[in-house]
């Protein structure tokens, strides 16, 4: 293999290619991908193969599983274990380890040979900055793993790539309208981006309004009640005595809409709703909304990021995890009519919230001066 100790010219030792072999075996994902049988065995054979060696069947049997005297049949049972991790490597490397800055092999033939694994170190390394420029290999991260078996497929920075985002929830719209029984789900604080006849992108550009109305798609949406605790929260935030709904939410075209289309429920929830989820039956878009403001002009919850998540596997399932999320703020709600109906009247709250978030505002300024 030629596996050779490298050094920088000035500063700490470069890592041996067999340093860098072992570093990526403990932080990658291959081995976890594996199972504990397949794992044991490339470990060994790595293991083997940085001492210079290239085991036999037999040798397998002996060092790796202690059999003295293994029989035909049991060597038989070797190689075909060396033939499904040879198989298991490969469908690891053309998927979740496309990233991975070394990819194992194993050779074909290699029953007179001996297995030898043959590391490759990637192109697509990443390098951080050392003294003579020349940087020392940094691993694959194993959460980049973790979050593509999750179901991550995209993210989209806020507001950089508006347009781009917006691309997407077109496409996954057209997706969802050709499924039998189209069914949309949203949370969000106000829906302004979705539910907005005139001005929504998402609704208007984006050709949600036009599924909801002419394919008669099913759209169940719950929104944040604008007098919540969260509500008052996010005020505060933004130094701004309107709730959300002021000037996002126009509460008589809502309820219009709701009686035009039995295909579309509007709730309310009091509980937090932290995030946005636009859900489709095969994809999910989660926006987090943030408490940091990148300036005085900007709200709180669009400077972030919106990642987009599709079914993943059963054990990191985000996709299956925020849908429940859905399910628990859906049953923890009003529909829209009550919530409007509810007393004292919603004019009225909402001047009793601008009176209590200004109240908290003047007394935080307070506490800044006397500081």
């Amino acid at each position: 293999m030629g596996l050779k100790r490298t050094s920088n010219r000035a500063g700490p030792p470069a890592l041996s290619d067999a340093d860098r072999v072992r570093a990526y075996m403990e932080e990658s994902a291959v081995c976890r991908s594996l199972g504990e049988q397949g794992s044991r065995l490339l470990r060994f054979l790595v293991e083997q193969t940085l001492e210079g060696k290239a085991p036999q069947a037999k040798t397998i049997a002996t060092l790796l599983d202690g059999v003295e005297e293994p029989d035909d049949a049991y060597l038989t049972q070797i190689r075909d274990r060396v033939s499904k991790l040879r198989k298991a490597l490969s469908f690891y490397y053309d998927t979740h380890g496309t990233a991975d800055i070394v990819v194992m092999s194993l050779p074909d033939n290699a029953k007179r040979d001996g297995y030898r694994v043959t590391p490759k170190f990637a192109d697509r390394q990443v390098r951080a900055g050392s003294p003579d420029g020349m940087g020392l290999v940094i691993p694959a991260k194993p959460w980049i793993d973790t979050l593509s078996r999750s179901g991550l497929t995209n993210a989209f920075r806020i507001k950089e790539q508006n347009r781009e985002r917006l691309h997407r929830v077109k496409d996954l719209i057209r997706e969802e309208a050709k499924v039998k029984q189209p069914h949309f789900r949203l949370v969000a604080s106000s829906g302004f981006s979705y539910l907005n006849r005139s001005m929504g992108p998402v609704w208007v550009e984006a050709g949600l309004g036009d599924i909801v109305y002419g394919r008669k798609a099913r759209f169940d949406v719950v929104l944040e009640s604008p007098f919540s605790d969260f509500a008052e929260c996010r005020a505060l935030a933004n130094v701004d005595t309107r709730h959300h709904w002021d000037h996002k939410v126009n509460v008589r075209e809502l309820e219009e809409l709701q009686d035009q289309r039995p295909n579309l429920s509007i709730r309310v929830t009091e509980i937090p709703v932290n995030c946005s989820l636009f859900i489709t039956s095969k994809s999910i878009f989660y926006d987090p909304y943030l408490w940091a403001r990148p300036s005085g002009v900007h709200p709180t919850e669009n400077n972030f990021w919106v990642f987009e998540f599709r079914r993943g596997e059963e054990s990191y399932d985000c996709y299956e995890l925020l849908t429940r999320h859905f399910s628990f703020v859906w049953e923890n709600s009003v529909t829209l009519r009550e919530f409007l109906r509810q007393e004292p009247s919603y004019e009225r709250r909402t001047k009793l919230f601008e009176e209590r978030v200004r109240t908290r505002i003047r007394q935080a300024k307070l506490r800044d001066r006397r500081a």
